[in-house]
């Protein structure tokens, strides 16, 4: 007994009331964490809820089944490979505080409002610098277009793809039946054959060796120097990385600069930004420092230019 209390008077002398804290049972139940059963967060001696989470530490965790809801749809950037999802009601677009942000300068801070609702998404522009649209068409300021899936839309020069709804699957059949029925359906889709290429309806030929000879194919049909671009001029430095797009279709042929750093000319005349303008068999195309002339497949014709030699 003397020795215990000698002892104890010692440490209480030497290091004061702090060590017999330490020393005691509580304290030394105090100072260990707590890791909260939920998040793993450990958590300082004394909280009594995590302070990552918010879990009241001394009750007991409840497993429960958390169903992810799926978005209503998707925008994907062709360039960058992103994917944004959209929700339910209004889905700005922009490059300053909103839903789907794209990485492009040619988009405009506030530059885009998609909605969906009931099933359907419509898209209006609220004034952007650079345009919007749909395929080829311009959607004008305050205009409300209807999108369908799998509908093209530019913003500036950002290119994107709607997705509306979930991945189409195989409606399921109770029984062997219905599992064999989705097996075959399965084995079906993948020996489906791939879809055929855009028809060539024209090119457009260089006037030097240097500027190259490219196919126009029905459709819209992107110029640029990045790779992802149907016609893509990489050896041209003057050339933007999304020029402008020529659209070929029943109506003849436009082509739309999207805002390029040294401009598009048809003929010598520089054209608006995001302002399509015809183009005909003949016309000379300065994108760049790349002069091409437009020429018609010769077995292929559209119908704007039938009769003509």
């Amino acid at each position: 007994m003397n020795d215990l209390s000698q002892t104890q008077q010692f440490t209480t002398e030497t290091c004061g009331e702090a060590t017999q804290m330490v020393d005691s049972p509580q304290a030394t139940q105090m100072a260990v964490s707590v890791t909260c059963p939920v998040c793993k967060t450990d958590n300082p001696p004394g909280d009594q809820y995590c302070v990552d989470c918010g879990f009241l530490l001394s009750s007991t965790p409840v497993e429960t089944e958390v169903v992810a809801a799926e978005a209503p749809g998707k925008l994907l950037d062709k360039a960058s490979g992103r994917e944004f999802d959209l929700k339910i009601g209004e889905n700005t677009v922009g490059r300053q505080d909103a839903d789907v942000l794209p990485a492009d300068t040619t988009v405009s801070r506030q530059h885009a409002v998609l909605t969906i609702a009931d099933g359907k998404a419509t898209l209006q522009d609220v004034g952007s610098s650079n345009g919007t649209f749909v395929g080829s068409r311009k959607v004008e300021p305050g205009e409300s277009v209807e999108v369908s899936d799998g509908a093209e839309i530019k913003f500036g020069s950002c290119v994107m793809t709607l997705r509306l709804g979930g991945v189409e699957g195989v409606e399921g059949v109770e029984g062997v039946e219905g599992v064999e029925a989705v097996e075959t359906t399965e084995a079906e889709s993948t020996a489906a054959p791939e879809p055929e290429a855009p028809k060539v309806v024209a090119k457009l030929v260089g006037f030097d060796e240097t500027s190259g000879e490219y196919a126009v194919a029905l459709g819209d049909n992107t110029v640029g120097r990045r790779p992802d671009n149907a016609i893509a001029i990489a050896g041209d430095a003057y050339v933007s990385g999304s020029h402008a797009i020529i659209v070929a279709d029943e109506n003849g042929f436009r082509i739309t600069d999207l805002g390029s750093s040294n401009g598009t000319f048809v003929n010598d005349n520089k054209l608006d930004p995001n302002e399509p303008a015809e183009i005909h068999p003949g016309d000379e195309v300065i994108m760049g420092k790349s002069k091409f002339r437009l020429e018609l497949q010769e077995d292929v014709i559209p119908s704007p230019y039938e009769g003509e030699g």
